[in-house]
């Protein structure tokens, strides 16, 4: 199967002249794009190398197509959005202008950033592309430093530690079920002198000291002669 192939590309200025045509194979004429892309480095030349030798399929080939078109409408001024948007900034009814349309919808109560399942489903999209601020671990210590300080951090709130802890503990993930760091942070405590098997107690009821969590178990509010007093 032969191709006709301009010697000089027409995006160079080539005609459709036969002096300016050469019949070649499938892999020659794949080649002799190859070469005028290293030699000019233009982009026609290279999809259509990388199209004849298989290395894109149409999909890409059109898509490139597409884009690069695109892009030298912006260069020379020629793209219709251009025209478009010049308009309507000059006109004043650009969207862009002032945040008049969010500041509409936000005040209206129809846009969309108070929609709450759009909201969860934009930041699943975020998360699974990886962008989403969350994902920086700076950022997460200021945001919860902020909400500490103004008293809206969720950790501030038992009950939704309580109710953490729990879903924890039945998945295994407490930090309590490693035992590492039980007996860590004990021998911190020891260290410290700290540990309550260190800390002298006085029954206010019999007047026993001692020291332990046996005190408790036995005396205080356990006291015999608690009621006798």
């Amino acid at each position: 199967m032969k191709h006709k192939h301009h010697i000089v590309p027409k995006h160079m200025g080539g005609s459709d002249d036969p002096s300016n045509l050469v019949e070649l194979t499938v892999e020659e004429h794949a080649e002799a794009h190859r070469l005028l892309f290293e030699q000019y480095g233009h982009w026609e030349d290279e999809v259509a190398w990388k199209c004849l030798a298989g290395i894109i399929g149409r999909e890409e080939l059109v898509s490139r197509v597409i884009s690069e078109t695109q892009k030298g409408r912006f260069k020379d001024g020629t793209h219709h959005f251009i025209g478009m948007n010049e308009k309507k900034i000059k006109d004043g009814t650009h969207h862009f202008l002032e945040g008049r349309i969010h500041k509409k919808s936000l005040e209206d109560g129809t846009h969309r950033f108070l929609d709450s399942e759009w909201q969860r489903n934009n930041q699943k999209k975020l998360i699974e592309k990886g962008t989403h601020h969350f994902l920086s671990g700076e950022i997460q210590r200021k945001n919860n430093l902020r909400r500490v300080k103004e008293g809206t951090h969720p950790f501030i709130d038992s009950e939704f530690q309580r109710k953490n802890n729990l879903i924890r503990v039945e998945k295994g993930t407490h930090h309590f079920l490693g035992g590492e760091m039980q007996r860590r942070t004990q021998r911190e405590l020891v260290a410290k002198g700290l540990h309550c098997g260190f800390i002298v107690h006085t029954c206010p009821h019999c007047g026993k000291v001692g020291k332990g969590p046996t005190m408790f178990r036995y005396h205080f509010d356990a006291c015999k002669r608690r009621g006798n007093q």
